[in-house]
Protein backbone atom coordinates (compact mmCIF):
# COMPACT_ATOMS: atom_id res chain seq x y z
CA UNK A 1 0.00 0.00 0.00
CA UNK A 2 1.65 3.40 -0.91
CA UNK A 3 1.07 6.06 1.51
CA UNK A 4 1.56 9.95 0.91
CA UNK A 5 2.82 11.80 4.35
CA UNK A 6 2.04 15.39 4.74
CA UNK A 7 4.65 17.91 5.99
CA UNK A 8 5.82 17.63 9.18
CA UNK A 9 3.62 20.59 10.30
CA UNK A 10 0.77 17.65 9.55
CA UNK A 11 -0.67 19.74 6.44
CA UNK A 12 -0.30 19.35 3.14
CA UNK A 13 -2.22 19.42 -0.24
CA UNK A 14 -2.73 17.57 -3.05
CA UNK A 15 -3.22 19.56 -6.15
CA UNK A 16 -3.83 22.73 -6.62
CA UNK A 17 -6.17 25.74 -7.11
CA UNK A 18 -4.87 25.93 -10.62
CA UNK A 19 -4.78 21.72 -11.10
CA UNK A 20 -7.03 19.76 -9.61
CA UNK A 21 -8.17 16.05 -9.87
CA UNK A 22 -11.23 15.47 -12.11
CA UNK A 23 -11.82 11.83 -10.63
CA UNK A 24 -10.36 9.93 -7.31
CA UNK A 25 -10.91 6.55 -7.03
CA UNK A 26 -10.07 5.34 -2.89
CA UNK A 27 -11.30 2.43 -1.50
CA UNK A 28 -12.37 4.43 1.83
CA UNK A 29 -11.63 7.69 3.48
CA UNK A 30 -10.23 7.74 7.05
CA UNK A 31 -10.59 11.82 8.18
CA UNK A 32 -9.42 11.98 11.77
CA UNK A 33 -11.78 14.42 14.19
CA UNK A 34 -10.52 17.78 14.55
CA UNK A 35 -12.17 20.89 15.84
CA UNK A 36 -14.46 23.25 13.92
CA UNK A 37 -12.09 24.99 11.41
CA UNK A 38 -11.56 28.63 11.36
CA UNK A 39 -13.06 30.77 8.78
CA UNK A 40 -14.50 29.81 5.45
CA UNK A 41 -13.68 27.78 2.68
CA UNK A 42 -12.69 29.52 -0.26
CA UNK A 43 -15.20 30.59 -3.21
CA UNK A 44 -16.64 28.13 -5.09
CA UNK A 45 -15.35 25.86 -2.85
CA UNK A 46 -16.11 23.47 0.29
CA UNK A 47 -15.01 21.94 3.12
CA UNK A 48 -15.77 18.46 4.12
CA UNK A 49 -14.67 17.25 7.98
CA UNK A 50 -15.06 15.12 10.85
CA UNK A 51 -15.64 16.94 13.86
CA UNK A 52 -15.06 16.47 17.62
CA UNK A 53 -18.79 16.63 19.40
CA UNK A 54 -17.17 14.78 22.68
CA UNK A 55 -19.21 11.57 21.43
CA UNK A 56 -19.82 10.16 18.09
CA UNK A 57 -17.81 12.13 15.64
CA UNK A 58 -20.03 13.66 13.09
CA UNK A 59 -19.21 14.37 9.40
CA UNK A 60 -19.78 18.25 8.58
CA UNK A 61 -20.16 19.87 5.38
CA UNK A 62 -19.54 23.74 4.91
CA UNK A 63 -19.99 25.80 1.92
CA UNK A 64 -18.13 29.18 0.91
CA UNK A 65 -20.47 31.30 2.96
CA UNK A 66 -19.45 29.00 6.02
CA UNK A 67 -22.79 27.27 6.17
CA UNK A 68 -22.24 23.88 8.19
CA UNK A 69 -24.44 21.08 7.34
CA UNK A 70 -24.02 17.96 9.77
CA UNK A 71 -24.19 14.88 6.98
CA UNK A 72 -25.97 12.64 9.04
CA UNK A 73 -25.23 8.93 9.11
CA UNK A 74 -28.50 7.19 10.00
CA UNK A 75 -32.21 9.07 9.78
CA UNK A 76 -32.82 11.59 12.37
CA UNK A 77 -35.98 10.44 15.48
CA UNK A 78 -38.30 12.68 15.74
CA UNK A 79 -37.53 13.84 18.90
CA UNK A 80 -33.79 14.76 17.92
CA UNK A 81 -34.64 17.30 15.36
CA UNK A 82 -33.48 20.62 15.90
CA UNK A 83 -35.60 23.62 16.41
CA UNK A 84 -36.26 25.57 13.07
CA UNK A 85 -34.36 29.28 12.93
CA UNK A 86 -36.31 30.58 10.45
CA UNK A 87 -39.87 30.22 8.81
CA UNK A 88 -40.44 27.47 6.25
CA UNK A 89 -42.63 25.09 3.97
CA UNK A 90 -42.74 21.26 4.20
CA UNK A 91 -43.79 20.46 0.55
CA UNK A 92 -44.80 16.70 0.59
CA UNK A 93 -45.64 16.83 -3.35
CA UNK A 94 -47.94 13.81 -4.59
CA UNK A 95 -46.24 11.63 -1.92
CA UNK A 96 -48.55 11.27 1.13
CA UNK A 97 -47.26 10.71 4.57
CA UNK A 98 -48.93 9.25 8.14
CA UNK A 99 -47.57 9.56 11.37
CA UNK A 100 -48.45 6.66 14.06
CA UNK A 101 -48.58 6.80 17.50
CA UNK A 102 -48.90 3.51 20.17
CA UNK A 103 -48.85 5.49 22.85
CA UNK A 104 -51.72 4.52 25.69
CA UNK A 105 -50.85 6.52 29.04
CA UNK A 106 -51.53 10.33 27.70
CA UNK A 107 -52.46 12.82 24.73
CA UNK A 108 -50.27 11.44 21.25
CA UNK A 109 -49.64 14.35 19.42
CA UNK A 110 -49.65 18.38 20.80
CA UNK A 111 -49.88 21.09 19.24
CA UNK A 112 -49.74 24.36 21.78
CA UNK A 113 -49.65 28.10 21.29
CA UNK A 114 -47.42 29.80 23.71
CA UNK A 115 -46.97 33.47 22.97
CA UNK A 116 -49.28 36.64 23.42
CA UNK A 117 -50.66 36.19 20.15
CA UNK A 118 -54.00 38.26 18.72
CA UNK A 119 -56.40 37.48 16.10
CA UNK A 120 -54.78 34.54 14.67
CA UNK A 121 -55.04 30.61 14.88
CA UNK A 122 -52.88 28.16 16.68
CA UNK A 123 -53.94 25.67 14.03
CA UNK A 124 -54.74 26.56 10.52
CA UNK A 125 -56.00 24.13 8.15
CA UNK A 126 -56.49 25.63 4.75
CA UNK A 127 -57.17 24.43 0.95
CA UNK A 128 -55.06 26.99 -0.61
CA UNK A 129 -54.62 26.20 -4.44
CA UNK A 130 -55.89 23.79 -7.18
CA UNK A 131 -59.60 23.43 -8.33
CA UNK A 132 -61.21 20.51 -5.99
CA UNK A 133 -64.51 19.32 -7.79
CA UNK A 134 -65.26 17.59 -4.09
CA UNK A 135 -63.76 16.67 -0.74
CA UNK A 136 -63.06 17.74 2.25
CA UNK A 137 -60.73 20.37 4.15
CA UNK A 138 -60.69 18.76 7.71
CA UNK A 139 -61.69 14.92 8.16
CA UNK A 140 -62.77 13.43 12.05
CA UNK A 141 -62.84 9.76 11.95
CA UNK A 142 -63.13 7.43 14.84
CA UNK A 143 -62.84 4.27 13.80
CA UNK A 144 -63.36 2.69 17.46
CA UNK A 145 -66.87 2.77 18.86
CA UNK A 146 -65.79 3.63 22.40
CA UNK A 147 -63.79 6.87 21.06
CA UNK A 148 -65.64 10.19 20.11
CA UNK A 149 -64.29 11.70 17.09
CA UNK A 150 -64.21 15.34 18.75
CA UNK A 151 -64.57 17.17 21.99
CA UNK A 152 -63.96 20.99 22.15
CA UNK A 153 -63.49 22.65 25.24
CA UNK A 154 -63.07 26.40 25.92
CA UNK A 155 -61.65 28.90 28.73
CA UNK A 156 -63.54 27.46 31.92
CA UNK A 157 -65.97 25.77 29.77
CA UNK A 158 -64.68 21.85 29.20
CA UNK A 159 -66.17 19.74 26.90
CA UNK A 160 -67.77 22.70 25.51
CA UNK A 161 -68.84 21.02 22.64
CA UNK A 162 -68.74 17.20 21.63
CA UNK A 163 -69.16 14.99 18.63
CA UNK A 164 -70.06 11.76 20.32
CA UNK A 165 -69.49 7.93 19.08
CA UNK A 166 -72.79 7.83 18.13
CA UNK A 167 -72.67 10.34 16.04
CA UNK A 168 -75.08 12.99 18.28
CA UNK A 169 -73.75 16.44 19.01
CA UNK A 170 -74.03 18.23 22.50
CA UNK A 171 -73.05 21.61 23.95
CA UNK A 172 -73.15 22.50 27.12
CA UNK A 173 -73.26 26.22 26.99
CA UNK A 174 -75.45 28.70 24.90
CA UNK A 175 -75.64 28.08 20.59
CA UNK A 176 -75.54 31.64 19.25
CA UNK A 177 -76.65 30.79 14.84
CA UNK A 178 -76.20 34.30 13.01
CA UNK A 179 -77.56 32.35 9.40
CA UNK A 180 -79.73 29.80 9.30
CA UNK A 181 -79.88 26.42 11.20
CA UNK A 182 -81.11 23.25 9.77
CA UNK A 183 -82.32 20.79 12.06
CA UNK A 184 -83.05 17.18 10.43
CA UNK A 185 -82.58 14.61 13.10
CA UNK A 186 -83.49 14.93 16.86
CA UNK A 187 -82.16 17.33 18.82
CA UNK A 188 -82.13 18.09 22.56
CA UNK A 189 -80.94 21.79 23.36
CA UNK A 190 -79.98 22.32 27.16
CA UNK A 191 -78.80 25.58 27.00
CA UNK A 192 -79.87 29.05 25.45
CA UNK A 193 -80.05 28.73 21.86
CA UNK A 194 -79.83 32.35 20.10
CA UNK A 195 -80.97 32.21 16.68
CA UNK A 196 -80.57 35.98 15.21
CA UNK A 197 -82.03 35.03 11.93
CA UNK A 198 -84.74 32.99 13.18
CA UNK A 199 -85.15 29.14 13.28
CA UNK A 200 -86.94 26.92 11.24
CA UNK A 201 -89.47 24.60 13.14
CA UNK A 202 -90.47 22.21 10.22
CA UNK A 203 -91.40 24.34 7.29
CA UNK A 204 -92.13 27.40 9.48
CA UNK A 205 -89.44 29.88 10.05
CA UNK A 206 -89.80 31.61 13.72
CA UNK A 207 -88.08 35.11 13.74
CA UNK A 208 -87.79 38.20 16.52
CA UNK A 209 -87.35 42.00 14.75
CA UNK A 210 -87.33 44.55 16.39
CA UNK A 211 -87.56 48.02 15.41
CA UNK A 212 -86.78 51.68 17.17
CA UNK A 213 -89.03 54.57 16.02
CA UNK A 214 -87.37 58.12 16.89
CA UNK A 215 -89.86 60.73 18.39
CA UNK A 216 -90.40 62.29 14.96
CA UNK A 217 -91.38 58.95 13.79
CA UNK A 218 -93.82 58.39 16.55
CA UNK A 219 -95.23 61.83 15.93
CA UNK A 220 -95.68 61.19 12.43
CA UNK A 221 -97.25 57.66 12.07
CA UNK A 222 -100.70 57.97 10.81
CA UNK A 223 -99.29 59.93 7.65
CA UNK A 224 -96.06 57.97 7.73
CA UNK A 225 -96.87 54.11 8.86
CA UNK A 226 -93.46 51.78 9.21
CA UNK A 227 -93.06 48.28 8.01
CA UNK A 228 -91.84 46.50 11.12
CA UNK A 229 -90.54 43.60 9.04
CA UNK A 230 -89.91 42.40 5.33
CA UNK A 231 -91.86 40.82 3.22
CA UNK A 232 -91.82 37.08 3.52
CA UNK A 233 -92.05 36.43 -0.22
CA UNK A 234 -94.29 35.38 -2.89
CA UNK A 235 -96.29 32.44 -1.64
CA UNK A 236 -95.92 33.21 1.71
CA UNK A 237 -97.48 34.71 4.76
CA UNK A 238 -96.45 36.03 8.42
CA UNK A 239 -98.32 35.01 11.22
CA UNK A 240 -98.47 37.63 14.09
CA UNK A 241 -97.38 35.69 17.43
CA UNK A 242 -96.90 38.77 19.83
CA UNK A 243 -95.19 41.47 20.29
CA UNK A 244 -94.14 44.42 22.74
CA UNK A 245 -93.76 47.67 22.63
CA UNK A 246 -91.56 49.79 24.99
CA UNK A 247 -91.52 53.69 25.68
CA UNK A 248 -87.40 54.16 26.43
CA UNK A 249 -88.80 57.65 27.93
CA UNK A 250 -86.48 60.86 27.66
CA UNK A 251 -86.94 64.67 29.31
CA UNK A 252 -90.50 65.07 28.51
CA UNK A 253 -93.46 63.04 27.74
CA UNK A 254 -95.69 62.34 24.89
CA UNK A 255 -99.01 64.09 24.36
CA UNK A 256 -102.67 62.25 22.99
CA UNK A 257 -106.38 62.40 22.96
CA UNK A 258 -107.19 59.59 21.26
CA UNK A 259 -104.82 58.28 19.21
CA UNK A 260 -104.24 54.14 19.39
CA UNK A 261 -101.47 52.03 17.16
CA UNK A 262 -102.37 48.92 15.64
CA UNK A 263 -100.44 46.55 13.81
CA UNK A 264 -101.45 45.85 10.35
CA UNK A 265 -100.62 43.75 6.64
CA UNK A 266 -99.42 46.45 4.79
CA UNK A 267 -101.60 48.33 2.96
CA UNK A 268 -104.45 45.44 2.95
CA UNK A 269 -106.90 46.96 5.73
CA UNK A 270 -106.20 43.55 7.57
CA UNK A 271 -105.22 44.46 10.91
CA UNK A 272 -102.90 41.76 13.10
CA UNK A 273 -103.75 43.11 15.92
CA UNK A 274 -106.86 45.09 17.87
CA UNK A 275 -105.99 48.78 18.72
CA UNK A 276 -103.37 49.73 20.92
CA UNK A 277 -103.92 51.81 23.35
CA UNK A 278 -101.82 54.53 24.02
CA UNK A 279 -103.27 56.61 26.98
CA UNK A 280 -101.46 55.27 30.00
CA UNK A 281 -98.40 54.25 27.82
CA UNK A 282 -96.98 56.45 25.07
CA UNK A 283 -97.92 59.40 27.63
CA UNK A 284 -95.84 58.20 30.52
CA UNK A 285 -92.55 60.21 32.33
CA UNK A 286 -91.17 57.06 32.67
CA UNK A 287 -89.83 54.02 30.69
CA UNK A 288 -92.98 51.94 29.88
CA UNK A 289 -93.47 48.39 28.88
CA UNK A 290 -96.87 47.37 27.07
CA UNK A 291 -97.38 43.46 25.59
CA UNK A 292 -99.17 42.81 22.59
CA UNK A 293 -101.52 40.24 21.75
CA UNK A 294 -102.98 39.23 17.87
CA UNK A 295 -106.29 39.11 17.27
CA UNK A 296 -108.42 36.52 15.84
CA UNK A 297 -108.74 37.16 11.97
CA UNK A 298 -112.34 35.45 11.51
CA UNK A 299 -111.39 35.21 7.44
CA UNK A 300 -109.85 37.51 4.77
CA UNK A 301 -108.78 37.09 1.21
CA UNK A 302 -105.38 35.39 0.80
CA UNK A 303 -104.57 38.15 -1.20
CA UNK A 304 -104.40 40.74 1.81
CA UNK A 305 -101.54 37.88 3.48
CA UNK A 306 -99.94 36.96 0.30
CA UNK A 307 -95.70 38.35 0.76
CA UNK A 308 -97.07 41.18 2.64
CA UNK A 309 -95.18 42.44 5.45
CA UNK A 310 -96.30 43.95 8.71
CA UNK A 311 -96.83 47.55 9.47
CA UNK A 312 -97.46 50.06 12.49
CA UNK A 313 -99.45 53.08 11.88
CA UNK A 314 -101.84 55.42 14.13
CA UNK A 315 -105.82 54.88 13.72
CA UNK A 316 -106.69 57.60 15.91
CA UNK A 317 -107.82 61.06 15.63
CA UNK A 318 -104.66 62.75 15.12
CA UNK A 319 -100.58 62.26 15.36
CA UNK A 320 -99.71 61.82 18.71
CA UNK A 321 -97.68 65.09 20.00
CA UNK A 322 -95.57 66.35 22.80
CA UNK A 323 -91.82 65.49 23.62
CA UNK A 324 -90.57 68.58 22.50
CA UNK A 325 -87.09 67.50 23.04
CA UNK A 326 -87.55 64.73 20.67
CA UNK A 327 -85.48 62.41 22.95
CA UNK A 328 -88.04 59.66 23.36
CA UNK A 329 -87.92 56.25 21.69
CA UNK A 330 -90.36 53.63 20.91
CA UNK A 331 -89.33 50.33 20.69
CA UNK A 332 -91.39 47.44 19.13
CA UNK A 333 -90.56 44.05 18.88
CA UNK A 334 -92.49 41.12 17.17
CA UNK A 335 -92.41 37.61 17.06
CA UNK A 336 -93.96 35.99 14.04
CA UNK A 337 -94.25 32.58 11.64
CA UNK A 338 -93.44 32.65 8.38
CA UNK A 339 -95.72 30.35 6.55
CA UNK A 340 -96.51 29.15 3.28
CA UNK A 341 -99.96 29.43 1.94
CA UNK A 342 -100.62 26.64 0.78
CA UNK A 343 -102.56 27.74 -1.98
Amino acid sequence: MQQIYPYKTLSGFLGKASRVWKKLFVEMIEIPEMSAPSGNPPTNSVWLYAKDTGAVPGLYFEDDAGSVTQIATTPTALDDIGDPDADGTIACTTMAQTITSTKTDGDMFNIQGLGNFGDVSVLRVEQKTGNPTDGTVLEVVSADANCDPLLVSANGKANAFKVGQDGNCSMSDNLTVSGTLAVTGAQTLTGLTTCTAGAVLGTDKIITETLDLTSAQVKALQATPLAITAAPGAGKFIQLLGATLALDYGSNAFTESSDNLVIEYETSGVDATGAIEMTGFIDQTADTIMTVIPTAIAGAAATSFNNKKLMLTNTGDGEIGGNAANDSVLRVSVTYAVRALGL
